[in-house]
């Protein structure tokens, strides 16, 4: 019965740092999908995190600035991986115009990596991902740093979701065995 198999507890395997069922969660759920190897998983749910993150900080009455070392410590805590530059890097080559990013003086002299989600976030979408789903990568070079000043709406963080997920299945099945090579 497949309810006895999710209510198991999660075991893990000496050979890796992640969980049966982190690996095969896909495979549990109803509308089964191809599952994404563990590492691209991992960096899915970094993305994910890193989103919501943004966007729930615009909700707040005081708005925070997104620096990386608070988004940092929020995802690492919600997802329980770690989240380093190099994650970050990761994200960007994947989906290099989802966010705009600089480096600004802190107040203990040194700098603060700034994240945020471009003003025209849903324009970089259209234009990069016609409805008929032909990826077309385009580089955005911002001239300032105009980020979102309102939450974005769910119906567009499941499109960025959407977006960023299908890439990720178009590099595993594309590259085959040298999709390792990039992360």
């Amino acid at each position: 019965n497949i309810h006895s198999v999710q209510s198991l507890p999660s075991l893990s395997t000496p050979s890796s740092s992640f969980s049966l069922r982190f690996k095969y969660e896909e495979l549990l759920s109803k509308p089964r999908s191809l599952p994404l190897p563990p590492k691209y998983k991992s960096l899915f749910n970094s993305f994910i995190t890193l989103d919501q993150t943004i966007n729930l900080n615009k909700l707040k009455v005081i708005s925070q600035t997104n620096t990386f070392s608070s988004l940092q410590s929020s995802i690492e805590s919600t997802t329980h991986h770690k989240f380093t530059l190099k994650t970050f890097q990761q994200i960007l080559y994947i989906v290099p115009h989802f966010f705009i990013y600089k480096y600004e003086p802190s107040s203990n002299n040194n700098y603060d990596l700034i994240i945020d989600i471009p003003n025209d976030h849903i324009n970089r979408i259209n234009q990069t991902y016609p409805s008929n789903n032909n990826f077309i990568s385009i580089q955005y070079q911002p001239n300032s740093f105009n980020c979102i000043v309102n939450p974005i709406t769910q119906y567009d963080l499941n499109k960025r979701r959407e977006i960023f997920k299908n890439i990720l299945y178009e590099i595993v099945s594309t590259d085959g065995p040298v999709h390792h090579c990039l992360f």
